[in-house]
């Protein structure tokens, strides 16, 4: 696909070069490029495969405009005014020092500032973002943080509540495929989707890799993204984008019964057993649990060691692999029904 890229297909890419400032800045190093097969192999592949699948299903021109700097966090995209006025904990007093930190990219506005601050004049359909692993182990900061970063560059940009379309972290393993900082931080970008207006999340259960933090399978995370673009601003109904969302959970006879939110496609499987679910009663020891769908957008969770079940949980460690889909064939989250540490 790359190497059949032509210039006549009018898909255009603007990548912004990597630098951090302290400062704000009003140009930044960027050109537009035409659509071959070169300057497609030198772009975001994710950004790339949602523009074409707009593109071609459109049949309109698609630009995207590319900011992005790999292994950094969220506060180093966002403004000086939004981080002193909304999160003290972050200390700013680097930013007007004589002798700067090392690995300034990390730093809080140093993003912003080089990277974002240039290209806000540009007149912009919507926002995608894939970002998250480096705020792992602060998701409650970060279920603060993200809302707070739309907010203000819908602020910025001064055209309206613009669409939003995140992607939410893939499994991996970490330092440990059992633990469960990855699936807390997960948690947390899901959290986001009622804090956040306009928005949606790609979620990428499915195709993680155990041993690479950066999977390969850049264009289905492309496509949901641009499957949200169809159907929320498009028109597209056919599109069932909705991830299942976990709703509640009521408790019969020993039986835990999940009731989820789902779009109007509803939930299924991959033609195979639902996996990854686990139960924990009052002791909160989890064990394996069986699962099947029982009618609407249930799930019922049985497990004979837990007689008595208080919670369930279902892919919630770093690494897992998804078996509980939309019928459209969009994976859920990992989620958990408790809030234990």
């Amino acid at each position: 696909m790359i190497v059949g890229a032509r210039p006549e297909t009018p898909i255009r890419m603007c990548t912004v070069r990597r630098t951090a400032s302290c400062t704000p800045q009003e140009n930044c190093d960027a050109r537009w490029l035409e659509h071959t097969p070169e300057n497609v192999a030198g772009t975001s592949a994710t950004a790339y495969f949602f523009a074409e699948y707009l593109q071609k299903t459109l049949n309109v021109p698609v630009g995207i405009i590319i900011s992005a700097y790999g292994g950094t966090p969220i506060e180093a995209w966002m403004d000086k005014k939004t981080i002193s006025e909304k999160f003290p904990e972050f200390n700013l007093a680097f930013l007007d020092a004589d002798q700067k930190p090392k690995n300034l990219q990390h730093q809080p506005t140093t993003l912003y500032n080089s990277m974002v601050a240039p290209v806000i004049p540009y007149t912009v359909k919507g926002i995608i973002w894939y970002q998250g692993e480096s705020n792992r182990k602060r998701e409650k900061q970060y279920e603060r943080l993200q809302p707070e970063f739309v907010g203000m560059l819908r602020e910025q940009w001064g055209i309206g509540e613009i669409p939003f379309y995140y992607v939410q972290i893939a499994p991996y393993n970490y330092d440990n495929p059992m633990d469960n900082d990855g699936a807390k931080i997960r948690e947390a970008q899901m959290k986001n989707l009622a804090e956040i207006p306009s928005s949606g999340m790609a979620v990428t259960l499915d195709i993680g890799d155990p041993d690479c933090i950066h999977p390969a399978k850049k264009k289905e995370v492309g496509h949901r993204l641009a499957y949200m673009a169809l159907e929320k601003n498009y028109g597209f109904t056919m599109i069932d984008s909705y991830a299942p969302v976990y709703q509640s959970m009521e408790v019969k006879n020993g039986t835990a019964y999940l009731s989820f939110k789902a779009g109007r496609l509803g939930i299924g499987t991959r033609g195979r057993p639902l996996e990854g679910f686990e139960v924990a009663g009052a002791d909160r020891i989890f064990h394996p649990a069986k699962a099947v769908i029982r009618g609407g957008n249930t799930v019922e969770v049985r497990c004979d060691q837990v007689p008595e079940p208080v919670a369930v949980r279902y892919a919630f460690h770093n690494y897992a692999e998804a078996s509980f889909i939309n019928n459209f064939g969009i994976p859920a989250s990992s989620f958990r029904t408790d809030d234990w540490e």
